[in-house]
């Protein structure tokens, strides 16, 4: 093992018993329960895309950082990681709402080094009763237990404000926080979802297009499957371009169908897409990659979304998420491409409304 991954490795042991060692000192002090009384001329901001390689983290703070603004429009924001621990998470205000946006942030094992949310560790009461949740999502890794460890549920108790109804983006968090006491829960589905009304659904094409955009997932391969969705979209499209969401998808595509496959590739930071997608209005989407495929649903753009993981399995089963089983392509990726289909999402429109209701009472 070279010295870098020792060093790694080491922090990874190191953080969740040195939160551990916080939260009980903390939790010994009087006071500790008491909620704090925010200042609205600043809200933080715990930001998902900083430090963070994967573009889809981006995706999802571009349309949680615009609600937040929606409904704090005089508050100034401070951004702080989530991601990675440095300094500047130490200076965190006790008296500043924190919102996390979205992702899957909340691992159900904290000590087992599966802790995407960096926390205080010398002044982890900044925190305390301070966190609200903006369509975040359980951490699920196969293999893994999907119980939320004793540990854990005391971490969340401490830092989630006791008085605020909590967003998460399906049912499956909502329950395993119920299941630890954590009941002031609404399902509001991903913030990325919330235009997705009705009314809009009805704007989505639902016949082909001529040209596709596609994306892969390289931390979740299935090299036989992959290759067959991208043969399909060869075979059917007449131009195929695919978004390199993470650096490692370009390899991947490269090693699956080629050097002169033909399929054209978009750079990997997100204004490059969106640059595309304005360029290429008349496009389908039928990829992996979950918010890539919403973010196009935003778009106007013809989708399908092919579930590699519970994020898309779970959103699709709450909503109607135009999406597949991988190993379904065989059997019905022909026909979703051929085939008329309306767009028929059904997002909680209530849901999402008492969350942000909410906010005005406590201003």
């Amino acid at each position: 093992m070279n010295p870098s991954d020792m060093i790694m490795n080491f922090k990874r042991w190191l953080k969740p018993r040195a939160l551990d060692m916080s939260a009980n000192f903390w939790t010994a002090m009087p006071g500790h329960n008491s909620v704090p009384t925010y200042d609205f001329n600043t809200v933080t901001l715990l930001d998902t895309s900083l430090a963070s390689e994967n573009s889809g983290d981006h995706i999802i703070m571009s349309y949680a950082g615009k609600v937040v603004e929606e409904l704090f429009p005089e508050s100034k924001f401070e951004h702080l990681k989530t991601h990675d621990w440095d300094w500047d998470i130490e200076r965190a205000k006790k008296n500043s709402l924190k919102i996390v946006g979205g992702t899957n942030l909340i691992s159900p094992d904290v000590e087992g080094f599966h802790n995407p949310l960096a926390l205080p560790i010398l002044r982890l009461p900044a925190y305390r009763h301070s966190v609200a949740l903006l369509g975040v999502g359980m951490r699920f890794e196969p293999g893994r237990s999907q119980t939320i460890t004793p540990f854990t549920s005391k971490l969340l108790h401490y830092v989630l404000d006791p008085r605020i109804l909590h967003s998460v983006r399906d049912e499956q968090t909502k329950q395993q926080l119920a299941a630890v006491g954590i009941r002031n829960v609404a399902n509001t589905a991903c913030v990325t979802m919330w235009n997705l009304t009705p009314e809009f659904n009805k704007t989505i094409p639902v016949s082909k297009s001529e040209n596709v955009l596609t994306t892969v997932t390289d931390y979740r391969k299935d090299p036989e499957a992959d290759r067959f969705m991208l043969s399909m979209l060869l075979r059917k499209y007449r131009h195929v371009h695919a978004w390199i969401q993470a650096d490692e998808d370009r390899e991947y595509i490269t090693e699956l169908m080629g050097a002169d496959s033909g399929i054209s590739f978009i750079g990997h930071d997100l204004r490059e897409l969106n640059e595309f997608l304005d360029e290429h209005p008349h496009i389908d989407y039928v990829g992996t990659r979950l918010h890539c495929g919403v973010h196009c649903l935003n778009h106007r753009i013809r989708s399908l979304i092919i579930i590699v993981d519970n994020r898309a399995r779970e959103i699709h089963r709450d909503t109607g998420l135009p999406a597949i089983e991988r190993d379904e392509l065989r059997d019905r990726l022909e026909s979703f491409i051929d085939d008329d289909r309306e767009t028929r999402i059904t997002i909680p429109l209530s849901e999402i409304r008492r969350w942000k209701q909410q906010f005005l009472k406590l201003k």
